[in-house]
């Protein structure tokens, strides 16, 4: 798929406030587009959004990281990453990031 279609895309679930998850963020053949993905997001959400970054979930060198969409880029990730982007009501509590089910009325 072209980078263009995919940042079409990503702009608008981050304008809906969705919460994302980016799988396969980078590889060898698409390393720039994390960081491309990274200012999209900005565009929407505040730099202090929580994001987690998990790498070889399930398996025995699994490492989560829970971050901000500010430095979600400074921790290893390749094909065998997930990073999971909140929403504005999103939170980090202790190591884990939540987002509330309940919204506002």
């Amino acid at each position: 798929m072209p980078w263009e279609q995919i940042e079409r895309r990503l702009d608008a679930v981050a304008g809906a406030d969705m919460v994302i998850a980016l799988y396969e963020p980078s590889s060898r053949h698409r390393p720039g587009q994390l960081g491309k993905a990274q200012e999209v997001l900005l565009r929407h959400r505040g730099a202090g959004t929580p994001v987690a970054v998990a790498r070889e979930v399930s398996r025995d060198d699994e490492t989560i990281n829970v971050t901000t969409l500010a430095q979600m880029t400074e921790f290893a990730h390749d094909k065998r990453t997930v990073i999971i982007v909140g929403n504005s009501t999103s939170q980090q509590v202790g190591d884990w990031m939540i987002t509330p089910r309940a919204y506002a009325e």
